[in-house]
């Protein structure tokens, strides 16, 4: 007697209005409420800082006869890691949140989130010595080493040390007789050359 209309089940249903001899009706569309529904992400595994982007998934709706039309994306630091479509991509280590937001065919929407790691980059590392292959007997030469990362340590070694002997902490070299001999050099990342 006061028009209240209550949800009962999902569906279309006409509600008429009577006074007087007139009526008139109006279509309500009731909807299932979107708690009901499944919806689930799913982030890529093995992202890293700087390194390939992945792709981002979902799950839903189960079986309650609603499909999804649409999955929006965003993420709680872009600075940590950025959203393009369904695309992520990793910008820097540490951990972030992606959310998902469903829209469903009846116009419900329920979110979804996630917590992603970004591994750190990967480093990069190499070693190079440079100076002279070439000396006499008697005399010393000071080979370089370029090392990355800087932060290793580099140890030197002679394949004959009766030939030439090279202190392991400079890479001085000095010939002992005539002959060849290997100088090698040792990262602490164990790169060689």
């Amino acid at each position: 007697n006061n028009g209240t209309v209550t949800a009962i089940n999902a569906g279309d249903a006409t509600i008429t209005a009577s006074c007087g001899g007139q009526s008139a009706s109006c279509s309500v569309k009731v909807t299932k409420p979107a708690s009901t529904y499944t919806f689930s992400i799913t982030a890529p595994s093995g992202l890293k800082a700087g390194g390939a982007e992945g792709t981002m998934s979902y799950s839903g709706p189960g079986s309650n006869g609603e499909t999804i039309t649409g999955v929006s994306y965003s993420s709680s630091n872009s600075a940590c890691a950025s959203m393009n479509g369904d695309k992520i991509k990793p910008v820097s280590a540490g951990k972030v949140t992606i959310t998902g937001q469903a829209t469903f065919s009846d116009g419900n929407t329920k979110p979804s989130s996630v917590e992603v790691t970004i591994a750190a980059a990967d480093v990069k590392k190499s070693l190079q010595i440079s100076g002279t292959s070439s000396i006499k007997v008697g005399d010393s030469t000071t080979l370089k080493a370029t090392v990355v990362p800087t932060t290793d340590t580099v140890t030197w070694a002679s394949s004959n040390q009766s030939i030439a002997t090279v202190v392991s902490n400079t890479g001085v070299v000095t010939g002992k007789a005539v002959g060849t001999a290997r100088i090698t050099a040792t990262s602490s990342s164990k790169e060689t050359a």
